[in-house]
């Protein structure tokens, strides 16, 4: 049996109470490109590193792109991220569901 380096017991609706990753990934959308991925254990918050992960996937963009239009789910709603998005004048879309 395999180890996992990094894995830890998350969700993982197949094998309940194995060792998983919970990876954040980022494509290109126009051309289908990852351009940034990072496995993370499989405990990990939804929300942990976003901005980070975000910052680290600007600077390997290339500079000929001025702007960036990044759609997220809701582990990326964080304010820090928004307002790294908004001083570099790049545009976003997080989906969340509305709670009452």
């Amino acid at each position: 049996m395999a180890i996992k380096m990094g894995a830890a017991k998350g969700y993982n609706p197949q094998k309940k109470g194995a060792n998983s990753y919970h990876p954040i990934l980022c494509y290109i959308s126009e051309v289908k490109y990852l351009i940034n991925s990072w496995f993370r254990t499989g405990s990990a918050y939804t929300g942990n590193g976003v901005v980070e992960f975000i910052k680290q996937t600007l600077t390997t963009l290339p500079t000929a792109r001025q702007s960036v239009f990044l759609r997220a789910d809701s582990g990326f709603f964080n304010g820090a991220l928004f307002d790294l998005l908004e001083q570099q004048s790049h545009t976003y879309l997080v989906k969340v569901k509305l709670k009452t």
